[in-house]
C-alpha cells in the first residue's frame, strides 16, 4: 500500500514545499552571479514568493554566507574599476543593484583614495591609442566632459 509521503519518507507541510521552492530559486539565481540582498528580494518577489518566506530564505543565505553585500559590492567595484568606470559611475551602478549607501561608501571610498579618478583617467588615456573614440568611451564610463577635454588636449600637446 502506498502512503502519501514524499520520496524521503516524511510528510511535508505546504509551507515547507514553498520554502524549498524559494530556496531552489535562490540557489539557481545565485549560481549565475554575485547578487545583493535587494536583488534576491526583488527576484523572489517577481516570482510570487511570499514576503515572509523571502525573509526566511535571505536570513538563511546570510547565515550560510551565500549572500554578503559587502563582499559583493567590493567585487563589483573592483571589476568596474578595472573596466575603466569612474568612481561616481561605480557608485551609481552599485546603487542600481540595490546595495545600501553605507556599503557603497565603505567600499568605494578606499578605492578612490588609492586611485583617484584623475590619475586613473590619465592612465586610461595613455593606454588607449585613438583620441577620437576615447572621449566617447570615457564619457560612457562616467568621467566628466571637462576633465576628458582637458586631459585629451594635454595628451595632444604632449604628442607633438
Amino acid at each position: 500500500m502506498r502512503s502519501s509521503t514524499s520520496r524521503i519518507g516524511s510528510r511535508r507541510a505546504p509551507g515547507d514545499a514553498a520554502l524549498a521552492k524559494a530556496q531552489a530559486l535562490t540557489r539557481r539565481y545565485l549560481r549565475y552571479g554575485t547578487r545583493s540582498v535587494a536583488q534576491v528580494d526583488a527576484y523572489l518577489t517577481e516570482r510570487g514568493v511570499d514576503s515572509s518566506m523571502i525573509q526566511q530564505v535571505i536570513q538563511s543565505c546570510l547565515r550560510q554566507r551565500a549572500l554578503d553585500d559587502r563582499a559583493a559590492a567590493k567585487l563589483w567595484a573592483d571589476t568596474l574599476g578595472r573596466r575603466g568606470y569612474a568612481w561616481a559611475a561605480v557608485r551609481q551602478i552599485l546603487a542600481a543593484k540595490g546595495f545600501d549607501a553605507r556599503v557603497i561608501a565603505a567600499t568605494v571610498a578606499p578605492m578612490e583614495r588609492e586611485a583617484p579618478d584623475a590619475s586613473r583617467l590619465r592612465e586610461l588615456v595613455r593606454s588607449r591609442s585613438s583620441n577620437t573614440r576615447l572621449s566617447g568611451w570615457l564619457a560612457r564610463r562616467g568621467f566628466e566632459a571637462g576633465m576628458i577635454a582637458e586631459l585629451l588636449s594635454g595628451a595632444d600637446a604632449s604628442d607633438e
